[in-house]
């Protein structure tokens, strides 16, 4: 996928919210705040070009523990929606993702769908499937919990 390619796909996207946008910046990255999630993209031109797409899970203030990260990986494994793509740990700024990849342009109908089926997910992993894991590994009842 070139660079343009995935710059089109992005704004595609932000016209569905009124909205335009460069689409990535000169480090090759850009993202959407929407109210249901904050949406990052990469652009990586290495192997033919990969247009990156994270769902923010959540971001602690704390680093997660490396119990608590094996049991969000546990949850991705079992079958908790990821979106169409996977669960990704990111070493940099210590949060959790949801992860999509283009490899190749799809339509902009299949981009729009597929990010927020991603944004859907995420919402998931919020209200659901942390507390979930974080009950398992602190071994406590944490349904009253908002993560924030």
């Amino acid at each position: 996928m070139t660079r343009e390619a995935a710059v089109e796909m992005i704004r595609a996207l932000f016209a569905v919210f009124g909205s335009e946008t460069t689409g990535l910046n000169d480090k090759d990255l850009g993202g959407i705040m929407l109210p249901e999630a904050d949406v990052f993209f990469e652009y990586d031109s290495g192997a033919g070009g990969v247009l990156i797409c994270r769902g923010s899970i959540h971001t602690p203030k704390e680093p997660f523990t490396v119990n608590e990260l094996e049991a969000f990986t546990r949850e991705a494994a079992s079958g908790a929606p990821c979106g169409g793509g996977h669960l990704e740990y990111m070493t940099e700024n210590g949060g959790i993702f949801l992860v999509r990849s283009y490899g190749e342009p799809v339509p902009d109908e299949t981009f729009i769908s597929d990010i927020r089926e991603l944004v859907n997910a995420t919402q998931l992993w919020r209200r659901e499937v942390l507390i979930r894991a974080f009950s398992i590994v602190h071994r406590t009842d944490r349904r009253d919990t908002v993560i924030t």
